[in-house]
């Protein structure tokens, strides 16, 4: 098997970007020390494309950690472009509605994009 160019990876990566009709902006808090023993926090935002479906993707490899942060709520699988920045920590909103993220496959190689699991609550 030989390996994609740069050229080919650009152009799948292009592709799967046009397949994301939807727009979803990522939530997220850091917290830095004040140096007195507490915290401040710190809220950013950033778009992205997306593309948002009901369930998982099949034989996700992170099941059955993802099904022990799932009760009372249903899981969604966001795709975002194959470069967002998106953890655990982070709460996407699509269309007003905030899906906790608890799982990211961030598959290193040739990645054409980002498949986000997430729970949004009951």
């Amino acid at each position: 098997m030989r390996a994609l160019t740069v050229g080919e990876l650009t152009r799948m990566r292009g592709s799967s970007d046009a397949l994301l009709p939807s727009t979803c902006t990522r939530l997220r808090t850091a917290y830095t020390s004040n140096g007195a023993g507490g915290f401040t926090s710190t809220d950013s935002e950033i778009t992205y494309s997306c593309r948002v479906a009901p369930g998982a993707p099949y034989n996700y490899p992170m099941e059955p950690r993802v099904a022990e942060k799932l009760e009372n709520t249903s899981i969604w699988t966001l795709v975002l472009p194959y470069d967002a920045d998106v953890t655990i920590k982070d709460v996407m909103q699509v269309s007003g509605e905030n899906y906790q993220v608890v799982g990211v496959h961030d598959n290193k190689d040739w990645q054409t994009a980002l498949r986000v699991i997430c729970s949004k609550v009951l």
